[in-house]
């Protein structure tokens, strides 16, 4: 995937190696500057995120970073696993494995909130999505984090109910799932 030039300058294409280090460290600060809020999601890195999950995303593929001026500004993971908990879930769009991408880890630099970075991450993860012949984008986000929910909302994604999840070692949280159906011409990525 190309970059993708969005609002305010910013572009969005696949990690690149050199640019792991920096991913990492976007992902530390943002976990550190989340935690306590009222959209705390519960990341701590190397717990969730971690270096080996983010190379391995990396190497095959499936991160993605957000550039501004040059620096990474925001990332995200696109594959096509979705986690267990998934399972029993009411997915409105029938798609096999291969036609269902799953988008996890979406954050911009938490010194650069309010410019556009994370709705340019998730129109380049429908974009890439699309590209890789999915039918249908899925994703997961703790209820408690409404501006995440409204952005989701606002490019076409149906919030398809709040689950308690069990994401292991005794911790379970509220988690609403939603889905956008790539098949459908009247949503998705808005221009």
């Amino acid at each position: 995937m190309a970059d993708d030039k969005g609002r305010g300058g910013v572009s969005v294409g696949h990690a690149l190696p050199h640019e792991l280090a920096s991913v990492e460290d976007l992902y530390r600060r943002a976990s550190d500057a989340m935690r306590g809020t009222a959209a705390d999601c519960a990341w701590e890195f190397g717990v969730h995120p971690t270096e080996e999950g983010l190379a391995s995303s990396l190497w095959a593929g499936n991160l993605f970073c957000a550039r501004l001026d040059g620096a990474v500004a925001g990332a995200f993971v696109l594959d096509n696993r979705p986690a267990a908990y998934y399972a029993g879930k009411p997915w409105r769009t029938d798609a096999e494995p291969a036609e269902t991408a799953v988008l996890h880890l979406v954050t911009s630099d938490p010194e650069l909130r309010g410019r556009g970075i994370a709705r340019a991450l998730v129109r380049a993860a429908c974009a890439q999505a699309r590209s890789r012949g999915c039918r249908v984008l899925r994703l997961d986000v703790f209820s408690n984090n409404a501006p995440a929910i409204a952005l989701y909302r606002s490019e076409g994604f149906r919030h398809l109910g709040t689950f308690e999840c069990d994401y292991g070692e005794g911790f379970t949280h509220a988690t609403g799932f939603m889905e956008l159906d790539l098949s459908s011409t009247g949503e998705g990525v808005r221009a």
